[in-house]
């Protein structure tokens, strides 16, 4: 299932206004680029480049992952906040990288 499309970044502008003036967090599995924003809800977008997984599937497969976690934990996420999430290696569904990435966004 999708993320709602309030919290989605779909301006091509807007996330590179966030992967440039954002906030860096780095991990061995993914980045995450989060900037403030004016709005009552956070915004996200996913980046999984073709230089790390060769199949679009994969890259699929790691976007809905990720999907899936943001919108679950939508209420606890911080409000007012635009996230780029750049993935680096494969998650492999691991509990514990999903924490990392909530703890992130509840304490930015």
């Amino acid at each position: 299932m999708m993320l709602p499309k309030q919290n989605r970044l779909r301006k091509e502008k807007e996330i590179k206004d966030v992967l440039k003036n954002g906030k860096i967090f780095k991990t061995p599995y993914f980045n995450l680029y989060i900037k403030e924003n004016q709005l009552s809800k956070p915004r996200f977008a996913f980046l999984v480049p073709k230089k790390f997984f060769k199949k679009a599937v994969k890259r699929n497969e790691i976007k809905r992952f990720f999907r899936m976690t943001i919108r679950k934990n939508l209420e606890e996420i911080k409000k007012g906040i635009d996230v780029v999430l750049f993935v680096k290696k494969d998650p492999q569904k691991n509990q514990k990288i999903l924490k990392e990435c909530i703890f992130y966004l509840k304490n930015f």
